[in-house]
C-alpha cells in the first residue's frame, strides 16, 4: 500500500493467549469431566461466554489487541538523513 505525507496509520499487535487453559487431563481417574469454569479461563478462551455483574459485562474472546501505535507519515523533508545522527 502507498501512503501519502500526512497519513496516519495505526499498528496493533494481536495475540491468542492461554488457549492451553482449556485442555483438561483425561482418564478414568480424573473427575468430573467438565470444561473450565473459572471466569478468567472463560473470559480469555471462550467466545460464547458472557457474564454480567453490578452493571458490568465481560464477554469472552480469543483475540486480544494491544493499544494502537499511531504513525504519522512524513514527506521526508524534515532534514533527517536517516543515518541516525
Amino acid at each position: 500500500r502507498n501512503f501519502n505525507a500526512g497519513d496516519k496509520i495505526a499498528i496493533f499487535a494481536m495475540a491468542k493467549l492461554d488457549q492451553g487453559w482449556t485442555e483438561q487431563p483425561t482418564g478414568d481417574d480424573v473427575k468430573p469431566s467438565i470444561p473450565p469454569m473459572s471466569h478468567v479461563v472463560n473470559a480469555r478462551t471462550n467466545v460464547n461466554w458472557r457474564h454480567s455483574s453490578a452493571g458490568k459485562v465481560i464477554q469472552g474472546r480469543q483475540e486480544w489487541y494491544s493499544i494502537p501505535l499511531t504513525i504519522l507519515i512524513s514527506d521526508g523533508s524534515n532534514g533527517n538523513n536517516n543515518d541516525g545522527k
